[in-house]
């Protein structure tokens, strides 16, 4: 940042110092927050005899702007307005021309004046900064009696009392680049900083991260080095450092499975994928699929049972399977409605059938009418609980269209056939396809025996 020259009557602007009335001028502000202090050269004292001392507020070593000569002549021997100012009980004093501290102060003004013009006529000091248990806070504002703010610019008219406001400060957090480096903007440009930067903030990313060329990756910032205790905020002053990692390289072993590409073609691995820290296998393999089986999830060993979703370090990673589903038998829900135990008989490509032949005991409810209800327990991820079709029963009739059902539907609904004939045998039949859809219908094998 370049600055611009200041002035002051009866003074020369010597420059800007590093150090209050110090010889270490500077011309420019590296990039972080800095306090840099104006010089001043005497070159007169028009108006009035005022008394240019240099009050020393606290000895805080602080930034103590407003003691810097001035011409106290300028304040009216039979001023009636008065400016009173109150430390409100911050732990800062007020430091006059005679260097005399107290927490309240009362200065002469002239109507139409602003409060930085009245505090330097009156050649009156405070610090804008203090620091206690361990924390720093800096003057903000004005507030009189009744909390309306007031800033230096403001012009007063009329005698007023205001309180000092001041607020914690944002800690000082510093950057260890470990090796990498960032771009930081500084005179509306890229500025490229390679040994680190300080940045007084609460909350530090803020949107710029830094890189390296050797392909190790940005994960974060750590509180000590190469460590994995992430901070993103801070409370107080503390360095934190760059963490660098390399991306994981993930083998796929589909397990018997396969993957398919837009135009049909099967892939059935391994598949080797480069993926992201903290992102899911989804975003890079999609949809394996296995005939007969329902896909569940990736496992560190082939058919175990640790799940694993995202990896920190190269590995393999096992599809686990299950079979597509199965009939459901449990409490009063007539599932293996014949009491015999059998499951669906796969025929391949996704299709299954079940056969029976119809008794009037078989109906749910224990009332005969031509109708049974059942239902079935579609096996996909950690589902394993059944469902029928959504909001309301699946009516199927006899030799009649495929309903659609499956875990996205419904909770305590059932797949009901109406219509059946006492000693008659149906086949149901069920689909299930590549995406994990499930279809039933019914249709007559063997009509009732004549009597």
């Amino acid at each position: 940042l370049k600055l611009e020259n200041p002035t002051k009557d009866g003074f020369a602007f010597g420059g800007w110092t590093l150090t209050k009335d110090g010889d270490d001028f500077v011309d420019r502000i590296p990039f972080g927050k800095i306090t840099v202090y104006a010089k001043w050269e005497k070159i007169g004292n028009p108006g009035g005899s005022g008394d240019d001392s240099d009050c020393s507020g606290d000895d805080s070593g602080n930034n103590e702007p407003g003691c810097s000569g001035g011409n106290s002549g300028n304040v009216p021997g039979d001023a009636t307005t008065y400016l009173t100012l109150d430390t409100n009980g911050y732990p800062v004093t007020f430091c006059d021309m005679n260097h005399n501290f107290s927490s309240r102060v009362e200065l002469g003004f002239t109507p139409g004046q602003t409060i930085m013009q009245v505090i330097e006529d009156n050649q009156v000091d405070c610090s804008t900064e203090y620091e206690q248990d361990g924390k720093r806070y800096k003057f903000t504002h004005f507030v009189d009696d009744k909390e309306n703010p007031y800033d230096f610019e403001t012009v007063l008219n009329e005698s007023i009392t205001l309180y000092l406001v001041f607020e914690p400060m944002p800690p000082r957090v510093t950057f260890d680049l470990n090796g990498g480096y960032i771009y930081l903007p500084v005179d509306d440009q890229d500025v490229r900083f390679d040994d680190g930067f300080s940045w007084e903030t609460w909350d530090f990313t803020y949107g710029r991260e830094p890189q390296r060329d050797d392909g190790l990756v940005f994960r974060g910032w750590t509180l000590t080095l190469d460590g994995d205790d992430y901070v993103t905020t801070a409370e107080s002053d503390i360095t934190v450092y760059a963490k660098w990692g390399k991306l994981p390289n993930v083998t796929f072993d589909l397990n018997g499975g396969y993957i398919s590409d837009e135009e049909g073609s099967k892939n059935y691995g391994p598949i080797e994928k480069t993926v992201d820290f903290d992102a899911t296998f989804e975003l890079f393999i999609h949809d394996p699929l296995k005939d007969k089986y329902s896909f569940i999830g990736w496992t560190l060993t082939p058919d175990g049972d640790v799940y694993v979703n995202e990896a920190e370090s190269d590995t393999t990673v096992y599809a686990k399977w299950r079979d597509c589903l199965e009939l459901f038998s449990e409490g009063d829900i007539v599932g293996d409605f014949n009491g015999d135990g059998a499951k669906l008989d796969y025929q391949g490509e996704g299709l299954y059938h079940y056969d029976f032949t119809y008794q009037e005991d078989m109906n749910a409810w224990g009332n005969s009418g031509g109708k049974v209800a059942f239902k079935f327990r579609p096996v996909a991820g950690s589902w394993d609980v059944s469902y029928g079709p959504i909001e309301e029963n699946g009516i199927l009739t006899i030799d009649g269209e495929e309903i659609e059902f499956g875990i996205a539907y419904g909770v305590g609904t059932d797949l009901i056939i109406e219509g059946l004939e006492k000693n008659a045998s149906y086949r149901i039949k069920v689909r299930c396809t590549e995406e994990n859809k499930y279809y039933v219908s019914v249709i007559l094998i063997y009509p009732a025996p004549t009597e």
